[in-house]
């Protein structure tokens, strides 16, 4: 099979999630994409889409190999899914998602200062960044998620913003602490709405610098995808907050 007819399907049917195309992607130019697992994804994706490309799908139905017509293929059933992993999943994301949007700022910022003064032509990209991983939140945070947990522990759910305030109230923050208080219930709060019960946690469930270590090649291939092409990415460190 062709690599132009994996991009033409992929680009079909998935042209709105530009993150899973960077993750597939990535993972194909690298050579540590399962064959077995792309030719699996790759079937089961040519059923799904023939309801609305039949003749397509059809035509790929062959040259995959299979017999018969595609519209009396077995729908491909869901395995259950990995709750833990794909958090991490979403935890790499992030994070890539991150250092690119900070690496390009640092590019733009460097192109302004070069314009303004010329002394500054040779001035090379950034060689080196730490990144600081806390192992837990700031105590005013944990005491926030805390009560949060015990509202849901209560009522079985989150009250609306505005009703947070009164949640707040007795922690006795002052008016201006109150404003960041509230930023960080309101994103604990929508962070609940979508991975439940977790998102209320005071400490992470994995070991973070353990999972960006692990997976430090793949995160800099997904940043110099978007970011620098081919250059050479910076070196990363990562270290715990208390540590650095």
């Amino acid at each position: 099979m062709s690599f132009v007819f994996f991009v033409g399907l992929f680009a079909i049917g998935l042209h709105t999630h530009s993150q899973l195309i960077l993750l597939f992607f990535v993972l194909l130019c690298s050579g540590k994409l399962s064959k077995q697992l792309l030719m699996k994804w790759v079937h089961a994706f040519t059923i799904m889409l023939s309801p609305v490309c039949p003749f397509f799908c059809q035509h790929l139905w062959m040259v995959l190999g299979q017999k018969g017509l595609i519209l009396d293929a077995k729908w491909p059933a869901a395995g259950k899914t990995d709750a833990g992993l794909m958090r991490k999943m979403d935890f790499l994301g992030a994070f890539s998602n991150q250092m690119r949007s900070r690496l390009v700022k640092a590019q733009v910022i460097a192109k302004k200062a070069q314009a303004k003064n010329k002394d500054l032509a040779k001035l090379s990209p950034p060689d080196h960044c730490t990144i600081l991983v806390a192992d837990k939140y700031p105590d005013w945070q944990q005491k926030i998620l805390e009560s949060l947990s015990g509202v849901v522990k209560e009522t079985g759910q989150l009250p609306g913003n505005r009703e947070l305030v009164k949640v707040l109230a007795p922690m006795g923050f002052s008016k201006k602490e109150m404003k960041d208080a509230m930023a960080f219930a309101a994103v604990s709060k929508k962070a609940y709405e979508s991975v439940g019960r977790q998102a209320l946690n005071t400490t992470s469930e994995f070991d973070e610098i353990a999972l960006l270590n692990k997976h430090l090649d793949f995160i800099t291939r997904c940043v110099r995808a978007g970011v620098f092409g081919s250059a050479r990415l910076p070196l990363l460190d990562f270290r715990f907050l208390d540590s650095a």
